[in-house]
């Protein structure tokens, strides 16, 4: 009787389970391409074309030029990425002009097979669709952002952290 409980009660989970990536699947399969119905903080989605070094660019759109598109506007429409990450490099790359065929020719040849192959595209959206909550946007402070130092007492905590020191040890 409870082995039977218990079969019924893991069934029913991994049905749930079964149902939601079903409905995850075809969630990310409708809205490939289709415009995005979320808010837009530009605060943050400029955030990593701020602090990006963008020297070596062939050109970089201004903001009194983006200002005159309307580029916020322009970019709300052409936005189709799935995480706040792919925002942000998505914002970078459109105010920004590169001459780099080489990587051009990849991202084009990327595009394609994600296109033609749902099975692969909507895989990597399932994972891409993690960095999709509004604490993504920070991830760019790992590494454009200068990190706090450790005070100079801190070697003691390595001290204490080291088996032949270990507190436990003392007693």
């Amino acid at each position: 009787m409870i082995k039977d409980i218990i079969f019924q009660i893991k069934y029913s989970f991994s049905q749930i389970r079964f149902n939601r990536k079903k409905e995850i699947n075809q969630r990310l399969k409708e809205s490939f391409g289709k415009l995005k119905d979320d808010s837009f903080d530009f605060d943050y989605i400029e955030k990593y074309f701020r602090n990006k070094d963008n020297s070596k660019a062939y050109q970089v759109i201004s903001d009194k030029t983006c200002n005159d598109l309307d580029f916020d506007d322009l970019f709300m429409f052409l936005d189709r990425t799935n995480s706040k990450v792919g925002q942000q490099y998505f914002y970078n790359n459109l105010r920004i002009i590169k001459v780099n065929e080489k990587q051009t020719k990849l991202n084009e040849e990327l595009i394609t097979e994600l296109s033609e192959n749902p099975e692969l595209r909507i895989s990597v959206q399932k994972k891409i669709e993690k960095l999709k909550h509004k604490d993504a946007y920070y991830i760019t402070t790992l590494f454009q952002e200068e990190h706090i130092n450790p005070p100079k007492w801190f070697f003691v905590i390595k001290l204490l952290n080291h088996p032949h020191t270990s507190l436990c040890q003392l007693k």
